[in-house]
């Protein structure tokens, strides 16, 4: 019988363990993987530091700062794990990249384990210790072990001797380290920490498993006794229920996440252990090709499965949830457009977003603007076209209006709302936000309206992109809404309409959310009826329901004192 030949010569014989075009599939799924991975790591930074900046006390949390941590070691382990399967040769950089690599993998799996660890210590073993003094011990515990973690890969890369061959991409020297006359060593310490900190969290986990299931049987049981003594049997009952299906929605939450923690580390990781245990007798067999291409999609996909983790943190999803309503009220219920024609007309359009079929018409609202001519009524106010006003740094845009300079225009508010003729006239369309107001407040802008007998105009457009705040000579509240382009609703007593600061990037996210079926549903679209008593012909064409009261700052720039919304303490 033959002797068994040494691993040398069994990698000599062959160039590849797999055929290259299988080996390339390989090499394209790192690719892809890793930069699934890098965009999750970068969104859940993103996302962070947005919360942490916006409500840094619903940030101030050990498990969000700890995922975080893990997301940015998962971003650069992805960026070092294309570095190595893009440069060829045994080199010193790759050798270095193959260390970096394997440091930030071993440290993502220690700050979601510390996830569990802090949840023992705070929840099951009553630690009053405050959550900042522990984790001054948490971050030096994670590099330290990282540290020890990388110490014999570091001696062993070194000690051994660098191969001359450059046919082969750094990826095949990393990864089929054994091939290359090298000892295992390498690979077993490695993995033998990495496991050892997904054991540890994996502990953590069942300890406050154990813990919250007899906390969760303890208080249902204490409510059923309490809903067994009440003498309204029936009442107590329905009470006792609520509770325990709000607890128990918060059980599952809890327990998915201790789940979570160490599971995402395990799967991504026990593929390539496994995979290592094969190579270190490659005589008894190599692992499959399949099996080799499920070790680089789940390991290159962690920085993916930590984002799971991260946004299912009842914090992120309350926030999350609570972006979208105020985005999607910003952008499709309170978003609104104004024609400014030609002809010195203005028309003010409440778009139907239940369906948006085709052909369905946009219902609308006018405002009459013309030439004045003689003066101005008690219910109507004229506004002369003034001199350019600029903005700071910037230039003034301004819509194009056929009219003089002496032109002026006219507000008719006893008959607003009525729909009028402009004769194919060119326009200018402009988006502009719904806002709800205090009466107090509505009417005083509407006050500033028809009381001001002459008032100037900006002849900075609402088109423009400008989020500077206006600075003229004269910005007294009189005249204030219109230097901001603020302008009552003629179809309701309680609304303003306020341009957007990138009216372009409104309309185009307008148009993306009500074409994917985010517009108002017909119930909404009730609800909004009957909210608001209709005062004119078209007021049940009104598609928006009441919005809060909104600060305006996110939309144009109001100093504090004359801001629109502020409440009037008369």
């Amino acid at each position: 019988m033959l002797a068994t030949p040494p691993i040398s010569s069994f990698t000599t014989s062959s160039h590849y363990l797999y055929e290259l075009r299988q080996y390339m599939k390989m090499l394209k799924a790192c690719y892809a993987t890793c930069a699934i991975s890098m965009l999750c790591s970068l969104i859940i930074a993103v996302s962070y530091l947005h919360l942490r900046v916006s409500q840094p006390d619903r940030a101030n949390r050990v498990s969000l700062r700890c995922v975080f941590m893990a997301s940015i070691m998962n971003l650069i382990n992805s960026i070092f794990d294309i570095i190595i399967a893009l440069i060829y040769g045994d080199t010193s950089l790759c050798r270095a990249s193959a260390i970096v690599a394997m440091f930030t993998r071993v440290m993502s799996a220690v700050f979601l384990a510390l996830v569990g660890i802090n949840l023992v210590l705070v929840f099951v073993c009553n630690i009053q210790t405050s959550a900042n003094r522990l984790e001054y011990i948490y971050y030096p515990s994670a590099f330290l072990y990282g540290l020890v973690t990388i110490v014999v890969p570091i001696v062993e890369s070194s000690d051994d001797m660098l191969s001359t061959r450059n046919d082969l991409r750094c990826y095949y020297f990393v990864h089929y380290y054994q091939f290359f006359g090298h000892s295992s060593l390498l690979w077993m310490w490695y993995y033998g920490f990495l496991f050892l900190s997904i054991m540890i969290a994996s502990i953590c986990s069942i300890t406050a498993l154990v813990k919250l299931m007899k906390e969760h049987h303890t208080l249902v049981g204490k409510w059923a006794h309490i809903a067994s003594m009440s003498q309204a049997a029936e009442s107590a009952q329905s009470s006792v229920e609520q509770r325990i299906k709000a607890q128990s929605s918060i059980f599952v939450r809890v327990v998915s996440r201790c789940v979570l923690y160490p599971l995402v580390p395990l799967i991504s990781n026990i593929w390539g252990f496994i995979f290592q245990i094969y190579l270190v007798n490659p005589h008894n067999g190599v692992p499959t090709f399949a099996f080799s291409l499920t070790d680089v999609i789940f390991r290159c996909l962690q920085g993916f499965f930590v984002s799971i983790v991260f946004f299912s943190d009842p914090a992120m999803t309350h926030y999350i949830s609570e972006q979208w309503g105020l985005c999607k009220e910003k952008y499709v219920d309170d978003f609104s457009q104004i024609r400014k024609y030609s002809d010195g007309q203005m028309e003010v359009l409440y778009l139907n977003t239940k369906r948006h079929n085709k052909g369905s018409k946009s219902q609308s609202s006018s405002i009459t603007v013309m030439p004045s001519s003689s003066p101005s009524s008690s219910s109507s106010t004229t506004c002369h076209k003034p001199s350019p006003v600029y903005h700071k740094g910037q230039t003034a845009t301004q819509l194009s209006v056929d009219a003089t300079e002496n032109d002026s225009i006219n507000i008719d508010w006893e008959h607003k709302g009525k729909r009028i003729s402009h004769d194919s006239a060119p326009f200018n369309t402009v988006p502009m936000r719904r806002l709800s107001v205090p009466a107090s407040v509505y009417s005083r802008i509407h006050r500033n309206e028809t009381n001001q007998s002459t008032v100037v105009l900006p002849s900075q457009s609402p088109l423009s992109t400008s989020s500077t705040a206006f600075e003229g000579p004269d910005t007294s509240p009189c005249n204030y809404s219109q230097l901001n382009n603020i302008i009552p609703d003629p179809s309701s007593d309680h609304r303003i309409l306020v341009p957007y600061k990138y009216p372009r990037l409104a309309c185009a996210f307008h148009w993306f959310l009500v074409r994917c079926g985010f517009g108002k549903t017909k119930s909404d679209d009730g609800a909004s009826m009957n909210r608001e008593e209709p005062s004119t012909a078209t007021e049940h064409c009104q598609p928006h329901s009441l919005s809060p009261i909104l600060d305006t700052s996110s939309v144009v720039d109001i100093s504090p004192s004359i801001h629109p919304l502020s409440q009037e303490s008369s």
